[in-house]
Parts: structure tokens; C-alpha cells; sequence
């Protein structure tokens, strides 16, 4: 029998692409393996933005392997960082202290609010988000 994997069980700081994106993907975004078709401009040619699969050339007939890239595009981090601001007070105002602590990692200093802003990239969002779930 495998190991379930939690957050209590990983380093969430070790983690880095797929494994983080999906980590995000089911505990933060509640992501549920749908594909997430994307049209071009033409209309005529449509994908799924996370795996690549093409609808038109054959029916959809499971579900996507692939969470979307929430550690390396901004645009889907930033759906992570939405998502944190919906929950209440207190964890938002971890989630915030988690982010300052991400992005001054490694540094001589503490970076604080809002130069942390210039910091940002996109795995801050997710390591925080997991983190504050974790001591929640």
C-alpha cells in the first residue's frame, strides 16, 4: 500500500513543479481533473491549456493528468493568490506573513510590505497558500 501524501508528510519547500502544481491544484484551487479547453482566436482550433490534448481530433473520454502550471505562470498563481483572498481574516493574514517569509528567503534581510510586491514569482504564491493551509 502507498503512502497517502499530505502536507503534514512533505516538505512543501523541496517541492517544485508538477508535484507542487498538483498539490496546489487539490488542496488550494479543489481542482477536479477537468480538462481546461481553450479556443483560439479562429475558433476553429481549441486544446486544453494544462496537457495539450486537442478535442477535435478525438472525444475527450478521461480526465486530465496534468494541473494547470500554478508554480511557473503568473496568470494561474495569481488564480491561487484570488483564492487566498477569499478565506477568512486570519489565515489571509498568514498567508501574507508566508509570502514575505518566501520572497526573503535566502536573503540577508526581511523584505516587507509592499516591497515584496517587486519580488513575486509564481511559486511564492503557491508554497504560501500550501503553508497556510498547513497551519491552519
Amino acid at each position: 500500500m502507498g503512502m497517502k501524501i499530505t502536507m503534514d508528510t512533505i516538505d512543501i519547500d523541496k517541492l517544485e513543479g508538477e508535484e507542487l502544481d498538483l498539490l496546489v491544484a487539490v488542496e488550494i484551487m479543489e481542482w477536479d481533473h477537468s480538462h481546461e479547453i481553450e479556443e483560439c482566436e479562429d475558433g476553429w482550433y481549441s486544446y486544453c491549456r494544462n496537457c495539450g490534448h486537442e478535442p477535435r481530433f478525438s472525444k475527450i473520454e478521461k480526465d486530465c493528468g496534468t494541473p494547470p502550471n500554478y508554480s511557473g505562470n503568473i496568470a494561474a498563481a495569481w488564480m491561487v493568490h484570488k483564492t487566498t483572498c477569499k478565506w477568512k481574516f486570519s489565515e489571509r493574514h498568514k498567508y501574507f506573513a508566508f509570502l514575505m517569509q518566501e520572497v526573503s528567503a535566502g536573503k540577508e534581510y526581511q523584505i516587507g510590505w509592499p516591497s515584496v510586491l517587486m519580488f513575486l514569482e509564481p511559486v511564492h504564491f503557491c508554497r504560501a497558500a500550501l503553508k497556510t493551509m498547513r497551519n491552519s
